[in-house]
């Protein structure tokens, strides 16, 4: 869904740009080989239910957005549930683990309940809750898409250039005007832990 196929990319490009974060690099070629597998164990979920997805800024986390965006069932893109004040939504019936230096891991636990939407095919996501109270949006993936290649194209973001990323990407800002558009564009891509401001100026 988000054009990462190996039909559309020449080979330099597809080996040599990099998606990086601390130590931890991965090509184009890594990175949808982790995907494709964990979308083969997705396949059991229904297109009607959804998958929770708590992406910190990690290579896993990436993995993990690719693989259940590729897939039809809906996605909650959520904030770390250690943080008090958020809980699983009650619709969620699947939870997409991705620790920093494990392969993202598919689960039912006692954390998500089954409660199937009547749509599929749907991604919710929180925006940063800089000026109150983070808001839930909810689109199509489809149009989701569509908005990330209009930032891609708007921004001119192309293959040779290297994007830089220092917000967490469960957020609405981060995930659908930097990482998506980046990825679309087959960039390189580098993120930055646990939004470290101070290390920014070591970044660029």
């Amino acid at each position: 869904m988000i054009g990462l196929h190996k039909d559309n990319i020449d080979f330099n490009t597809w080996c040599k740009n990099a998606i990086s974060v601390g130590d931890d690099r991965t090509d184009y070629t890594g990175l949808i080989g982790q995907s494709d597998k964990l979308t083969e164990n997705l396949r059991t979920v229904k297109s009607a239910d959804c998958i929770l997805v708590e992406p910190v800024n990690s290579i896993e986390s990436i993995v993990s957005l690719i693989a259940s965006f590729n897939y039809e069932a809906n996605i909650f893109v959520s904030p770390s549930l250690n943080q008090l004040s958020f809980q699983a939504p009650h619709f969620c019936s699947h939870h997409i683990r991705s620790k920093p230096g494990y392969e993202p891991e598919v689960e039912h636990g006692p954390d998500v309940k089954n409660d199937p939407l009547p749509f599929s095919g749907k991604i919710f996501v929180t925006s940063s809750g800089s000026i109150g109270t983070p808001k839930i949006i909810m689109y199509a993936k489809d149009i989701f898409v569509k908005n990330s290649l209009n930032c891609m194209q708007r921004l001119g973001i192309k293959s040779t250039d290297r994007v830089l990323i220092t917000t967490p990407i469960h957020h609405m800002y981060a995930l659908g005007a930097a990482l998506f558009p980046a990825l679309l564009a087959k960039a390189s891509i580098r993120l930055v832990k646990n939004t470290n401001v101070l290390k920014l100026r070591d970044e660029l």
